[in-house]
This record gives structure tokens, C-alpha cells and sequence, in this order.
């Protein structure tokens, strides 16, 4: 693009009306894609454990589902990019939780550190309906999370987690981005926002030969 009247801004909110905002390296899925709800529930359908067959099964009362974004006429910053959420206690097998509450008074306690390259991009379309990967809205990034979960009586798990951002950048957009003005600059490190994490445990399988519990999302 290059040149301001080359831009096709018919809303005025500044971007390329072809422009977009999907994930990078695995691209977010729309609306109807449930494939990671799909994943997820195999996975705890099947979990097979140590004493009989215990099988897992995590009811999810909400399941956020990333969709493509358009790009806004003001660029926020306040929300994530990190898909990924480890599991609150040892059970889980990374970011599936077990449907089982430790023992009484057993804390939990994780840390985890990842890097990504490209986890947001700004895209344009083409008449054909075709993407084309413009420029990384964040380029590389480091960040990680802190987790700590309490299960109390056996029956139920109260935590906590923390995300962390270490470090983030991107390079200069402006007009040949499709920009009318150059976006500014990322804050390049910070905490984000702290997230309450409660599994209430309603089978046993000691007692019922299967375990089960809701956690709220």
C-alpha cells in the first residue's frame, strides 16, 4: 500500500477496511470451530488413571472461542494473547484439568515459562476472499504464569493464577501497513489480570467409579 489514499477507510477509524487480526503461528478458529472442545473432552473422557477406571470428566460451564478479529479504530492492549492455561493441580495433564480434588489442605503449586513468535498478525484480504499476512501486531513474545490451588475437605479446590507478560515487542506500523497512523508502541512488560480458579469435586471414584466436578470458566 505505501500511500494514504490508497487506503480503503470507510468507517474512519484509521485502518485498512481489508485489514484483520487473526492468531499467527496456529491461526484462531472461528465461531464454529470446536475442535478444541472437541480435544478437550476426549481427552478427559479417556484419562485412564492409576486405580481402576477412573475416568475423567470435567464439565466446562463456559469455553471462550477464538474467533478473528477486525481491526478497531483504537488499538486495545488489555487482553490476552497466551492461549494456553496450565492445570491447576499435579492430576492435570497440561492445560486438562483432572476431574478429582487433591487431598485436604495439599497446596499446589506450578510456574511456567513460554516463548511465541507472531501470536497476533494483522492480515489483508484480497477480492478473492485470500489472506495476506501483513505485519505482526506483536512479534516476539515471552510470558508465563504462576498457579496456586488449595482443595479443602476433599470435595472442593479454591486457587489462583497470575500471567506475566517478561517481554514483548513489534516493529513500526504505519501506512504501509494500511495504516493511516503508526500504531503505537507495545508496553514491553507487565502483570495481567488475576484469575480465580475453583473445581468442586461431585463424584468420587472410590465411591461411585468415576470422578467428576465442574470448574467454572
Amino acid at each position: 500500500i505505501g500511500d494514504a489514499c490508497l487506503i480503503l477507510d470507510g468507517d474512519g477509524d484509521g485502518w485498512d477496511d481489508r485489514l484483520g487480526v487473526s492468531g499467527g503461528g496456529c491461526a484462531a478458529g472461528g465461531p464454529g470451530d470446536g475442535g478444541g472442545l472437541a480435544l478437550l473432552l476426549l481427552l478427559a473422557l479417556f484419562g485412564i488413571r492409576r486405580r481402576g477406571v477412573a475416568i475423567a470428566l470435567v464439565v466446562a460451564l463456559g469455553w471462550p472461542v477464538a474467533a478473528d478479529a477486525q481491526a478497531p479504530a483504537v488499538e486495545r492492549q488489555d487482553f490476552s494473547v497466551e492461549r494456553f492455561r496450565l492445570a491447576t493441580d499435579r492430576g492435570g495433564i497440561l492445560d486438562v484439568e483432572w476431574a478429582a480434588v487433591p487431598g485436604h489442605l495439599q497446596a499446589q503449586a506450578a510456574l511456567w515459562i513460554g516463548y511465541a513468535d507472531d501470536p497476533l498478525v494483522l492480515y489483508r484480504r484480497d477480492p478473492d476472499g485470500n489472506r495476506e499476512r501483513v505485519a505482526p501486531l506483536v512479534d516476539h513474545r515471552t510470558t508465563g504464569s504462576a498457579v496456586f490451588a488449595l482443595p479443602l475437605f476433599d470435595i472442593i479446590s479454591v486457587g489462583f493464577e497470575l500471567p506475566v507478560v517478561l517481554h514483548q515487542s513489534r516493529p513500526s506500523l504505519g501506512l504501509d501497513e494500511g495504516l493511516r497512523l503508526p500504531a503505537g508502541n507495545l508496553r514491553s512488560a507487565g502483570f495481567g489480570d488475576l484469575r480465580l480458579v475453583t473445581k468442586v469435586q461431585l463424584l468420587q471414584a472410590q465411591r461411585h467409579g468415576i470422578d467428576l466436578a465442574v470448574m467454572p470458566v
